[in-house]
């Protein structure tokens, strides 16, 4: 059939293949690069994920670290720190809400450790705030429950009851060793001590106002010690141990999403240059087999009257020639 055809045909023929083959690997080559730049958001995506992260561990470090020694938080409940965290939080939701729309979203089947990992962030931030706050209650100095407390003892030590300063400050020293070591055992001593404390007073007028202001500082310091509890005792317990915990579950998840994102980044990437080579070499192929066609059709012909010239040169008449090819 090939060789029935004219040769103009057979030119748009073979420049026909050739281009459909062309189409072929540029339609081929748009989709795959379109695949690749979306694996490649998503796996940035998760990177991002990763790095806010980071960021907001370090912005409840340093909160940990400065603002809950920082008489200016106290009074005002304003710091930095904490608006970052509020940033960064969004952001993540953001990242996360996005991705959880994407396709990807279902062909890389991670919809089910999206939606935990939402979750658990917006436990962790929510806990983190609650923790801020318990923080603030509890106070410093001058402000909040830890000021009241304080300024319960001045009043029991301006009081015009004389008491015994030996024990007052037995019972500052309990108080300071259970804000140093955060032992509970210290708040049994507290109360036996302050059991004590009011047992040498008498029921008289001045007697009664100092028992009614001994009664406040014990009130205060529970309610210290109530403060200490809701934030916790230890990285363990409490808001702080609440905390960790939502962090500790965040964690390995973006590590499996990061690393489910670049293998198949690099699986997609090396499917689209196996591809082009696979595309590349048919048409190589095509394009070869079409120029031996080519070659062997016009030769033969050449060769044909050649043979015909070559007998008429030598008086000889050939046999009248069959024309096989069109124009």
């Amino acid at each position: 059939m090939f060789q029935s055809m004219k040769i103009k045909g057979k030119r748009l023929a073979a420049f026909g293949v050739l281009l459909l083959l062309c189409g072929a690997l540029a339609g081929g080559g748009y989709f795959a690069i379109i695949r690749v730049a979306e694996i490649g958001e998503v796996e940035t995506a998760f990177n991002k994920i990763s790095t806010t992260a980071l960021q907001m561990r370090a912005s409840q470090n340093d909160f940990l670290t400065r603002d809950i020694k920082n008489e200016k938080f106290m009074e005002s409940g304003k710091s930095k720190y904490l608006s970052d965290m509020y940033t960064l939080a969004a952001v993540q939701d953001s990242i996360i809400s996005s991705l959880l729309e994407n396709k990807w979203s279902a062909k890389l089947d991670i919809h089910k450790d999206l939606t935990s990992l939402k979750t658990n962030f917006e436990a962790y931030h929510k806990t983190f705030s609650k923790l801020a706050d318990a923080y603030k209650k509890r106070g410093l100095k001058d402000f909040g429950d830890e000021g009241e407390l304080r300024a319960a003892v001045r009043a029991i030590e301006e009081s015009d009851y004389k008491i015994d300063m030996v024990q007052l400050l037995t019972l500052r020293r309990i108080e300071k060793d259970f804000f140093l070591r955060k032992d509970m055992g210290y708040v049994e001593k507290f109360t036996a001590e302050i059991t004590a404390f009011l047992d040498k007073i008498d029921n008289g007028g001045k007697g009664q106002e100092l028992k009614i202001k001994i009664a406040t500082y014990e009130a205060k310091f529970n309610a210290v010690v109530k403060d200490e509890e809701t934030i916790g005792l230890n990285e363990k317990l409490g808001l702080m141990g609440e905390m960790g915990s939502n962090i500790y579950k965040v964690e390995p998840i973006i590590e499996k999403l990061e690393k489910l994102s670049n293998v198949r980044y690099r699986e997609i990437v090396f499917q689209t240059i196996l591809t082009f080579a696979l595309v590349s070499l048919i048409e190589l192929i095509v394009a070869f087999v079409l120029a031996i066609k080519f070659s062997k059709s016009f030769t033969s012909n050449i060769q044909y009257v050649r043979k015909a010239a070559i007998k008429l040169s030598e008086t000889i008449i050939p046999e009248q020639l069959e024309i096989k090819t069109q124009r």
